[in-house]
């Protein structure tokens, strides 16, 4: 799974953004409603990218914590573990990788049900 796919089912499944196709299919542009904000999603012009963009990632902690999850980072000699619990149905999920970023967005969709597929 590229970065591109990671953002996009980040947003489309994790943040609840609406997904709207350009003409030969691909997402053009998510639309997050109850903020009321569009972003330009189309081949490597991404406005919104959690699995690069700090800011973007932090969307993603808080939506975590808004599940109940409890969410630990730390370093490891160059790579970064997210670990994400929830201690009232027994649920831990950890994560690392090269960026905080990333592992972020790799722990949510873990969260959600996603496998992920070289």
């Amino acid at each position: 799974m590229n970065q591109r796919e990671i953002d996009r089912l980040v947003a489309t499944e994790i943040l609840g953004f609406t997904e709207h196709k350009s003409e030969v299919g691909t997402t053009a542009f998510l639309i997050d409603e109850p903020n009321d904000r569009t972003y330009f999603f189309l081949g490597d012009d991404r406005e919104f990218s959690p699995s690069e963009r700090i800011e973007d990632a932090w969307t993603v902690v808080d939506k975590l914590q808004e599940m109940k999850y409890q969410v630990q980072i730390s370093t490891h000699g160059g790579t970064y573990e997210v670990e994400c619990a929830r201690y009232e149905d027994v649920c831990y999920f950890s994560q690392e990788e090269r960026t905080v970023q990333l592992a972020i967005c790799k722990i949510a969709l873990e969260v959600a049900g996603f496998e992920e597929s070289e």
